[in-house]
């Protein structure tokens, strides 16, 4: 899995504590500001899917929110 579908992947968990080291990590490797933060808003898109369906609420909406701006 590269760098950013690990960025993607955490921030749609919520792992705020995660997200910065990876898109570090993702900078390091050479992806684009543009790559990662783009893959961070397809991820909160998944997110908000879930929520529209039902499938998630609020709190973890949140959660994942948190952790984009961890990220950015």
């Amino acid at each position: 899995m590269s760098k950013i579908q690990e960025v993607k992947a955490k921030v749609e968990a919520g792992k705020s504590k995660l997200v910065p080291g990876l898109v570090q990590e993702a900078l390091d490797e050479g992806s684009s500001p543009v790559e990662i933060l783009q893959a961070m808003v397809d991820s909160m898109g998944i997110v908000g899917d879930k929520f529209s369906s039902g499938e998630i609420f609020v709190p973890e909406m949140l959660i994942a929110a948190k952790a984009m701006s961890k990220g950015v």
